[in-house]
Parts: structure tokens; C-alpha cells; sequence
């Protein structure tokens, strides 16, 4: 049980933690180049997206005044989700590392490191999977998974909404792009033993340069 509790932590950590990604302003630059709104310049709607990250964080709302009833409920309930995922992703990393005690006293550290791996390749396909599914059927599984996620309202009227202006679906389509390559690149990464590979390279320091000889 403790081994597949952490497969299932370590996943999770490595999901929210991409998805933390989309709140750094690096990221929120490409999401909005990604997703051009003719009558709105990126300017302004980086800035608004700012004021957004900084509601989700903070809970300072000072901003959601320009905004409809509806469309703050909705924020509200985004607020709410992205404060559940960092509780979630602090959980996460708490069950990795007490499970994983629990596999290392049972069956030593490199076992460990042998789930490790394979549980970090299993998250890189997961996550390939859906990158796939999304490319085949975004609009399918965008409005499947809000009835799923908010209460509130979250079907706006372009026409009338600044939101769903501000923010159209392509942006979220970048944004979920984002994360899951970011979850790949990650898997991928720490999937590595960079201490056995830096250990090899000092004993044999002239293998990634070929033996020229004289």
C-alpha cells in the first residue's frame, strides 16, 4: 500500500506543481501572445491577468469590480480551486516523503528509486495522453470539466462578458498545453539518477568526448 500511495502522491505533486506554472508572469506573457484578442492589447490584458493571479493568492478582490455579478462569483469559485490545489499539492508532497521512508526501511533505497522512476515515466505518458486528448477534443473536455469544478455560473455571452473576452477559451487551451508539457518535462527530469551520471562521468571523464588518441 505505501508503494502505491506514493506513486499516486508523487504524480499528483508533479501536476500541480507544473500547473503552478500559468501564475508566474513569464507564462502569463506567452498565454496571452498565444491568444490575441483583436480589440484588446496584450498590455492590458496582462495587466488584468495580474490583478487575477494576485485575487487567487491574496484573496484581495480590489480588482473584480469591472466585472459582472456572475463572472465574480465564477472567479470567486477559481480562487477557491487554486487555493484547494496548493492545500492539495503540500499533502502530496507530505505523503511522498513519509511514504517513501515507509519503502526504503521495508525494501531499501533502491527500490525506491526504482518506483521512483517508474512512477515518473507513468506520469510523463499520463500527461502525453491527455496532451493528445486535448488537441483531438478541447472543447469536449473544457466544457465537460467545468460543471464538474464550479457551481457558479461559468457559460458567459462574448457579446456581453468582459471575462470570457479578456480570457477566451484559446488561452486556456495554451494554459493546459503549458502545464502538461511542463508535467512531461518535469517527469522526465527528475526521472534522471544525475548523481549516478555525474558519479560515471568522473570515472570515465573522456567518454562524452571520444577517444582520439595520437
Amino acid at each position: 500500500m505505501p508503494r502505491l500511495f506514493f506513486v499516486i502522491a508523487l504524480a499528483v505533486a508533479v501536476v500541480l506543481a507544473s500547473a503552478a506554472v500559468v501564475l508566474l508572469p513569464p507564462t502569463q506573457r506567452l498565454l496571452v501572445a498565444l491568444s490575441p484578442v483583436p480589440h484588446l492589447p496584450d498590455a492590458d490584458r496582462l495587466a488584468v491577468a495580474r490583478q487575477l493571479v494576485w485575487y487567487f493568492v491574496t484573496g484581495e478582490n480590489s480588482g473584480l469590480a469591472r466585472y459582472r455579478a456572475d463572472e465574480r462569483a465564477h472567479l470567486a469559485e477559481v480562487a477557491l480551486l487554486v487555493r484547494t490545489a496548493v492545500g492539495i499539492l503540500g499533502l502530496a508532497m507530505a505523503t511522498v516523503g513519509l511514504t517513501g521512508r515507509q519503502v526504503v526501511r521495508r525494501d531499501g533505497w533502491q527500490s525506491l528509486n526504482q518506483l521512483r522512476r517508474r512512477a515518473l515515466w507513468a506520469t510523463a505518458a499520463g500527461c502525453l495522453i491527455l496532451l493528445t486528448s486535448l488537441t483531438l477534443l478541447f472543447n469536449t473536455l473544457f466544457a465537460g470539466l467545468h460543471p464538474l469544478l464550479f457551481n457558479a455560473p461559468w457559460w458567459f455571452d462574448p457579446s456581453v462578458s468582459l471575462l470570457i473576452n479578456e480570457f477566451p477559451p484559446e488561452y486556456f487551451r495554451a494554459a493546459f498545453f503549458v502545464v502538461l508539457l511542463t508535467a512531461v518535462a518535469v517527469s522526465l527530469g527528475l526521472s534522471v539518477d544525475w548523481g549516478e551520471l555525474r558519479s560515471r562521468h568522473k570515472k570515465n571523464p573522456r567518454s562524452s568526448t571520444g577517444n582520439t588518441g595520437v
